[in-house]
């Protein structure tokens, strides 16, 4: 996980980011997010890019609880209700 320091800057980036997303389609958001993932990952040495993307991949499962829970409240996701 990330530290403090990192976690804010992080949350300071993703409040700029989502306004440009929100009102494209899933399709354009996943291609979006794709590609800067894809970009960021093509700067790490080729030897070590399957274990940086596991270790992204898991921290984006990680997120994916809390983000609910700001997204839906404690309920979750209407689609479990």
């Amino acid at each position: 996980m990330a530290d403090l320091g990192t976690a804010k800057r992080s949350q300071e980036l993703v409040k700029l980011i989502m306004p440009i997303l929100a009102y494209e389609g899933p399709d354009v958001q996943s291609a979006t997010l794709a590609d800067l993932l894809a970009i960021w990952v093509a700067g790490h040495a080729p030897a070590l890019r399957e274990e940086i993307l596991a270790m992204h991949i898991q921290f984006v499962r990680d997120l994916i609880p809390v983000n609910e829970e700001i997204l839906f409240g404690e309920e979750g996701h209407p689609a479990e209700r």
